[in-house]
């Protein structure tokens, strides 16, 4: 019991640690498909000109994947391509505050210093002869066509076959396909919780059981202590016109029989009586199979269809009686197998166990019939013992 306790245990850890990779892939898998979203709303954007809304939605990118280059790539080359754009359409301001945004998202690249200290110069020359401005611009001019070229080659060689395929199906095609493999995941979510659920619940039985069957083998041993103190005066059944004794085994087996009465014991019941099916007394061995019944039916059955079919006669007295207490029609068909037995004895335990058979309720009317027909035929032959 203890082992399977504990093997209880480590399968409620390893379904534990298989939830949290669960709840991983699911955070992983969701965290994917908004960089997915972000960036592809970015591309959308940027070569449909909106640049603001492009620059956005790649910055929501790069908060999910911070340490892809590609990506901070491309944002920084936007970022500088409408910090120029900003400065030639005479929007100076807005052009600095744009480029200081990307000195804040790498201060180290020389795209960004670049562009910074032309923006900077070219606001430093605005007062100045026309001839140097116009310069600038031209030279502005080709920083930005060279940063458009970059932009789109860094996002042809990032864009995956899968970007590819989103890029071609419409806004509701990608929300479908979004949907359904939220489905998905969601339902392998819910048949993972309710088995990790059955399992805790599972194990939250065991360890309950492990303890119950732990006070029972406590009681259990304290009570044989008393039983064997109480029966040691007792010599061969009688002492001072004391009753027969029963054996201690005995004493074990009707003890585990009080205390498991609950159908919930009968793994517990079963393990426990168990040993004695096997015993060398056969005594212990038929009366442990009449309460093996009450856990296991079939093992009970087998062990005392056993003992009716061995020579020793004493086995199959024993056998009878513990078949009688079954009291089934199944048992009693057992019995009535025996009612040619060779043996005296025997015979007269069979009789007897069908005479008090016929009159239970718990017998059938055709096996009570098939016994009171056995009976009359004895009775009839001569052959009436009891």
């Amino acid at each position: 019991m203890k082992n399977k306790f504990v093997k209880n245990i480590i399968l409620t850890l390893l379904a534990i640690s298989f939830l949290i990779a669960i709840i991983f892939f699911v955070r992983v898998h969701i965290k994917t498909k908004e960089f997915k979203g972000f960036f592809n709303n970015g591309v959308q954007s940027y070569l449909s000109g909106n640049m603001e809304s492009a620059v956005a939605d790649f910055k929501k990118a790069l908060e999910i994947k911070p340490n892809d280059k590609k990506v901070k790539s491309i944002l920084i080359k936007t970022v500088v391509e409408l910090s120029l754009k900003y400065y030639l359409d005479g929007k100076q301001d807005n052009a600095i505050n744009t480029i200081s945004t990307a000195i804040f998202i790498d201060a180290n690249d020389p795209l960004v210093r670049n562009a910074y200290t032309q923006i900077v110069k070219g606001v430093v020359l605005a007062d100045s002869s026309i001839t140097k401005r116009l310069q600038e611009e031209e030279t502005l001019k080709t920083s930005l066509s060279a940063i458009k070229t970059e932009i789109v080659q860094l996002i042809n060689s990032y864009i995956t076959v899968e970007f590819q395929k989103m890029f071609g199906q419409s806004e509701e095609k990608m929300k479908a396909l979004s949907q359904k493999s939220d489905i998905i995941i969601w339902i392998l979510i819910i048949i993972f919780l309710i088995g990790f659920t059955g399992m805790v619940f599972i194990s939250i039985l065991k360890y309950y059981e492990y303890k119950r069957e732990s006070a029972l083998y406590k009681m259990h041993k304290e009570l044989l202590d008393e039983v064997h103190g109480k029966t040691s005066v007792l010599v061969e059944g009688t002492v001072l016109g004391l009753p027969e004794a029963q054996g201690p085994k005995i004493q074990e087996i009707k003890i585990i029989e009080a205390e498991l009465v609950d159908e919930n014991d009968a793994e517990i019941g079963e393990r426990l009586i168990s040993p004695y099916l096997n015993d060398s007394d056969i005594k212990v061995q038929a009366i442990a199979a009449k309460v093996m019944y009450k856990y296991n039916k079939i093992s009970a059955i087998h062990k005392l269809d056993e003992m009716i079919k061995i020579s020793d006669s004493s086995a199959r007295i024993y056998a009878v009686k513990s078949l009688e207490e079954i009291n089934t029609d199944e048992t009693a068909n057992m019995i009535l197998c025996l009612v040619a037995d060779s043996d005296s004895n025997v015979k007269k335990e069979v009789l007897k166990s069908l005479w008090r058979l016929k009159s239970k309720k718990e017998i059938s009317a055709p096996i009570k019939k098939e016994i009171e027909y056995i009976l009359q035929k004895v009775k009839s032959e001569g052959e009436w013992i009891i």
